[in-house]
């Protein structure tokens, strides 16, 4: 049941709301005596199923590029994508980071980086990441 909560904690945290899974991690680890190598790879699956989602999300807002707002501004768009792709895409790294990670995923998807590239480099952050929080607090 505690593992499930995990999940769900940590599913929630990588959405686009700012919430925080830290807590639970470090009670399951300090009170429950769980074991951390469930926590770990519980915490990290759930929460790249929830930068996925955020990645799904704003692929699917890509129908706003066709809107009038921003239909006369394609070349900007289109520079943007390929910037994004050439430079920025390795911000994705700080995706643990919820003020800037969570929004980052759904720009990913909006600017339509491949779902590889993606998922590799949100997997490298978020494994960095639980691994320290789990194993060396």
């Amino acid at each position: 049941m505690n593992y499930l909560f995990l999940f769900f904690d940590s599913l929630t945290a990588a959405l686009i709301l700012p919430v925080r899974s830290e807590m639970a991690i470090h009670a399951l680890v300090v009170f429950q005596g769980s074991n951390p190598h469930i926590i770990f790879i519980t915490a990290l699956f759930a929460s790249i199923v929830g930068s996925s989602i955020n990645w799904w999300i704003g692929k699917k807002l890509r129908f706003l590029k066709q809107s009038e707002a921003l239909k006369h501004k394609a070349k900007e768009m289109k520079n943007a994508e390929e910037k994004w792709d050439k430079y920025l895409v390795w911000m994705l790294i700080f995706s643990p980071l919820k003020i800037l990670g969570n929004p980052l995923s759904l720009l990913a998807g909006f600017l339509n980086t491949s779902f590889k590239k993606f998922l590799a480099i949100i997997f490298a952050g978020k494994f960095i990441y639980y691994f320290w929080l789990v194993y060396f607090n």
